[in-house]
């Protein structure tokens, strides 16, 4: 597998969970990569072969490493050595990617449908309190990628037993817990990588679920604009399913490529023209001074939930830094992509709010003006990037759940892959008919399922590697109240935003009028 031949894995280590390699791989979508799949599915036993690293050598660096790290009691030391080892192991692995590379992929695989409803996020929680929020949660998304990729480094390289020279965020989990030193998540160790792969499932479905939406509401606008009489916007939403169905029917990665290239040039021009048009527009439906400085507190849990949707790389990041020519920049590289992230962020957040006012709705697409052709069109553009992305979002969970059940099943017939492809996508629209309130989707899903990946898992997860060299020291102490506040910032997110989310499902509140402008 391409897997085997980057990363430079012999065939007998541990390998990654099957929607985190596929994620990575979306990610990393460009021709180059397309040809190179190619080569290795055409390729002899013999070359697989001779692109394999030698395990004995892993073992080794692991085990000099492990004796080192146990003999020294400075958890800085440690660290560096973990480091080290990582990158000794992957330095000279062929079709490795730049730092320049590296950051595009990065910042693409951040910005996405998420920030479409960031503007609707800070009218929840304020035009002060939202843009600080936003920026607080983006330094505490970016630490948590660093700190995944940080444990990681440290369980190869001072765990010989793994023998391998990259994990994928379940394995680290599961790892994690085997190497812990309480006997209970010793025992559960399954646990980590189970609760991994459980989470992503739920949170690729539910981004599917949005997309359903996201692709309804907005053609159903455009609609309204011509037509008086108006079906209702689950038809809308169920006119999409059987033209998503015959798309999801694309099983090979190589193929769904190009599509996802497409999607992003899309997405590049839509997210021009919005910005151009809010720039230009600002105070434009509601004065500036009459917008919220602060929202309520009970709005704030609605702000979370949308906000942390937004961060949805965390799945990309130990891809994306295995593949690296220079995995020792790879901070750098994040610091610099995340910063240009939380920047997106922050101006779609705010100068939608202090465009739009009181009347945004779910997402941004739907505040622009339906009455000006450049903008249906701009709407029809997202529609179309969305209904793309769906199929490329769509392969993750399909590879996680298909392959078990092939091989129980020993199911040897193309047709029933395409059977549950079918009830899978099935699934999907009934949700989203179920519920038709796109904000509240995404808030539901950042609240139970992104709060959970990107916040709490890499705070434990540390926790748990480290305990072994106890808290004695200033630095120990200082790491274990970082992560302790940072997991309980998104427990609190987790069962505060999850509960709003689905108490304001059940009331299915209304949404707000038209945006006019002042006179």
């Amino acid at each position: 597998m391409i897997y085997n031949r980057i990363l430079q894995i012999p065939a007998d280590t541990p390998k990654p969970e099957p929607g985190w390699e596929s994620l990575g791989w979306l990610i990393m979508d460009t021709e180059p990569l397309i040809k190179e799949r190619a080569d290795v599915n055409s390729s002899t036993d013999d070359s697989r072969f001779n692109d394999r690293l030698n395990v004995r050598q892993v073992r080794r660096l692991s085990s000099i490493n492990t004796h080192e790290s146990e003999s020294s009691s400075n958890e800085d030391d440690v660290r560096i050595r973990s480091f080290s080892a990582s990158f000794e192991l992957r330095q000279n692995a062929p079709h490795a990617t730049s730092n320049a590379q590296t950051l595009m992929h990065l910042v693409k695989g951040n910005i996405g449908t998420g920030l479409l409803g960031l503007a609707y996020a800070v009218k929840h929680a304020g035009i002060v309190l939202g843009p600080v929020a936003i920026t607080i949660l983006a330094i505490i998304a970016t630490h948590c990628m660093a700190v995944l990729v940080e444990c990681s480094h440290h369980l190869i390289a001072t765990k010989n037993e793994i023998g391998a020279v990259s994990l994928s965020y379940g394995q680290v989990a599961e790892y994690a817990f085997k190497y812990s030193p309480f006997s209970f998540f010793q025992r559960n160790c399954k646990l980590g990588k189970y609760s991994v792969n459980i989470f992503l499932i739920i949170t690729q479905f539910g981004f599917c679920c949005a997309y359903f939406l996201f692709m309804g509401d907005n053609i159903h606008q455009i609609y309204q604009y011509y037509y008086d009489e108006v079906p209702d916007i689950k038809i809308f939403i169920l006119m999409f399913f059987l033209p998503v169905v015959i798309y999801c029917y694309i099983r090979e990665l190589d193929d769904l490529a190009i599509f996802s290239m497409i999607a992003n040039v899309l997405l590049i021009i839509g997210l021009s023209f919005i910005f151009e048009y809010m720039f230009s527009h600002l105070g434009y439906y509601q004065p500036v001074s009459e917008l919220k400085l602060v929202a309520p507190v009970s709005d704030w849990p609605i702000f979370f939930g949308t906000a942390i949707y937004a961060f949805e790389g965390i799945g990309v990041i130990l891809p994306l830094e295995n593949k690296m020519r220079n995995p020792e920049d790879f901070k750098k590289v994040l610091f610099c992509g995340m910063s240009f992230v939380g920047l997106m962020y922050l101006m779609m957040g705010t100068f939608g709010y202090l465009t739009f006012g009181e009347c945004l709705k779910d997402t941004i697409t739907l505040d622009i003006p339906q009455d000006e052709g450049i903008y249906i069109a701009v709407k029809l553009l997202f529609v179309i990037a969305i209904f793309i992305t769906y199929g490329l979002q769509f392969y993750v969970p399909v590879q996680i759940l298909y392959p078990p059940i092939k091989n129980k099943f020993n199911i040897e017939r193309d047709i029933w892959e395409y059977v549950f492809r079918t009830v899978l996508v099935l699934i999907t629209l009934l949700f989203a008919i179920a519920i038709p309130k796109l904000a509240l989707v995404i808030s539901l899903i950042g609240s139970f399922a992104s709060s959970f990946l990107a916040l709490i898992l890499p705070a434990i997860l540390q926790e748990l590697i480290y305990a072994e060299q106890g808290y004695a020291s200033p630095k120990s102490k200082f790491r274990f109240s970082k992560n302790l506040i940072i997991a309980l910032i998104g427990f609190i997110g987790f069962l505060v935003g999850t509960a709003v989310s689905l108490e304001q499902i059940i009331k299915s509140p209304g949404s707000p009028a038209d945006c006019m402008p002042l006179q």
